[in-house]
């Protein structure tokens, strides 16, 4: 059977290595902020992209529903935060990163037990 990819290569497009200071092992990397370990069961550590430092911020933790279940500060300067989680319930949740108190950023954040 003829596979129309079998003479593409694309090596040349697709050199790439993941970035250990942008996307951790078992992280997501919106371009912005990264949340690793995710999914996660006892802390989640926020990473900001390091051009993102110079101001303090918050941290939201949302339920699916759109309820504030956890709200942290990442003070100015700060480049990540370690928050515990242990106490949430299993399921998924919005990590909403707010500058000024306005939605800045947003991922989704898996939490096992």
């Amino acid at each position: 059977m003829y596979d129309p990819y079998d003479d593409y290569d694309d090596t040349d497009l697709c050199d790439f290595e993941p970035d250990p200071l942008y996307g951790p092992q078992g992280g997501s990397w919106s371009g912005d902020f990264t949340v690793y370990p995710n999914p996660a069961s006892h802390s989640v550590t926020v990473r900001l992209n390091p051009a993102l430092v110079e101001m303090e911020r918050e941290v939201s933790i949302l339920s699916l529903e759109g309820k504030e279940v956890a709200r942290h500060l990442l003070p100015e300067g700060s480049l990540k935060k370690q928050y515990d989680v242990s106490g949430l319930s299993p399921g998924t949740y919005f990590i909403v990163v707010l500058e000024k108190g306005k939605k800045r950023f947003t991922d989704k954040l898996t939490v096992i037990k």
